[in-house]
């Protein structure tokens, strides 16, 4: 799933650059945005290829239990992507 959401995101700011508008770039709460930034600032000597998951995204600003932690990440995240979408005009359902 991963590989495919990149190779969508890559495909779409392909068209994006020829046409010289603005690149797409995922807000890092989200889990494409998240991926994408640790792909561009890991370190080469230990980059390790991994799926998305919860530990790549940056932390909440408040201090959450760790019961509520995934479904605060998510939420933030759902909030994210759909500003975000709307800022692009894309149709992200």
């Amino acid at each position: 799933m991963e590989s495919a959401a990149t190779g969508l995101i890559a495909g779409l700011n392909a068209v994006r650059y020829c046409r010289g508008t603005e690149l797409l770039v995922f807000p890092p709460e989200t889990a494409h945005g998240a991926l994408c930034y640790y792909l561009v600032s890991a370190e080469p000597d230990t980059f390790q290829p991994m799926n998305i998951n919860f530990g790549l995204f940056p932390p909440l600003k408040v201090k959450v239990k760790k019961k509520l932690r995934r479904k605060k990440l998510a939420e933030r995240a759902l909030h994210k992507i759909v500003y975000f979408s709307k800022n692009y005009s894309l149709l992200l359902a």
